[in-house]
């Protein structure tokens, strides 16, 4: 074969390789500025994405904040409602100061007026407490008859210190089946309901249980007083010793207990309504219960100081019965 024809052959593949491979890279060129152009848009696109990220973040971060202020609001709120609760509960408390509840007092039913009421109250004090006479402002029924219980009286007389001493000789009912305990507001008798288990089984021990509005008071009998002090002496004579020490200095700080108790009682409503005032200050310097049961009072537990059975008392009619 002639030379000449084999370069012409050659030069002839050359150019149609050449042309494929132009055409090739041309191919690959657009392939890639396509490839190019959607690469731009997706980083356009992610970069969108994260700005709308950041900015539902910033959105959240205030969200949150704004949350915080509110739950701060809600908690600075609750606890002034909570302060707002207890003037409100000192405050229907101190009206009702002067208030006896008597359960157990029979009722004629559907005829009974307030002044019979009046008068069945005073024929038990009169009766049944022996004590000088007692002004009765009132004294009525209170709910509806929905049972053959009778409803409690409500009793309301003109002196604290009369109503305290009708308390403390409530025990002389004891066995009658009739109680006489203080008028509480509901959310007070919801606190001292609540704590009678523990005076039950403070009694069921021997010990002397009582309230002191609604605070739970327990204490040590006497006689189990002297009985640990003899325990713990180390002689026969000198446990016996101990013992009378015992005695005598349990019978003087009873006699000044007693003594503190009746000033206690005293300076009570003082004490609680300095207590609800300087509340009542925290509430104004900070920025800015149904009807009561007869279910269960601690009169009906028996002993104790504050409650149960019994009373013997002359009791003047209230005004109302003078002037008729």
């Amino acid at each position: 074969m002639d030379i000449n024809a084999v370069k012409v052959l050659l030069e002839a593949q050359e150019r149609t390789i050449r042309s494929a491979m132009e055409l090739v890279i041309d191919q690959l060129k657009e392939r890639i500025k396509i490839a190019e152009g959607t690469v731009s848009d997706l980083i356009k696109s992610v970069e969108f994405s994260q700005a709308e990220i950041l900015d539902l973040k910033k959105d959240i971060s205030e969200l949150r904040n704004s949350d915080s202020d509110k739950q701060t609001v809600i908690n600075d709120l609750q606890s002034r409602i909570v302060v707002l609760k207890q003037c409100q509960n000192y405050q229907e408390d101190y009206n009702r100061r002067n208030n006896l509840r008597i359960t157990g007092l029979l009722e004629e039913k559907g005829k009974e007026t307030w002044e019979q009421t009046l008068t069945s109250v005073a024929k038990i004090f009169k009766d049944k407490l022996e004590l000088p006479p007692v002004d009765i402002i009132r004294a009525h029924r209170t709910g509806p008859s929905l049972s053959s219980r009778p409803r409690a009286v409500i009793v309301r007389l003109e002196k604290l210190n009369e109503r305290e001493a009708v308390i403390r000789n409530a025990k002389k009912l004891k066995g009658t089946g009739i109680y006489i305990n203080e008028d509480l507001c509901p959310a007070s008798l919801e606190i001292k309901n609540k704590q009678l288990p523990l005076m039950k089984k403070a009694k069921e021990e021997g010990k002397i249980a009582f309230f002191r509005h609604t605070k739970l008071i327990i204490k040590e009998r006497l006689g189990q007083e002297e009985s640990s002090m003899g325990l713990v002496a180390g002689s026969p004579v000198r446990g016996q010793d101990m013992g009378t020490s015992a005695v005598l200095r349990t019978r003087s700080s009873r006699a000044a207990l007693g003594h503190r108790d009746h000033d206690a009682g005293i300076r009570s409503d003082e004490g609680d309504r300095a207590g609800v005032l300087a509340l009542a200050a925290e509430l104004r310097a900070s920025p800015a219960p149904a009807a009561q049961t007869d279910s269960v009072s601690q009169g009906e537990i028996d002993g104790g100081p504050n409650g149960a059975s019994g009373t013997q008392s002359s009791v003047r009619s209230s005004r109302q019965m003078k002037n008729k």
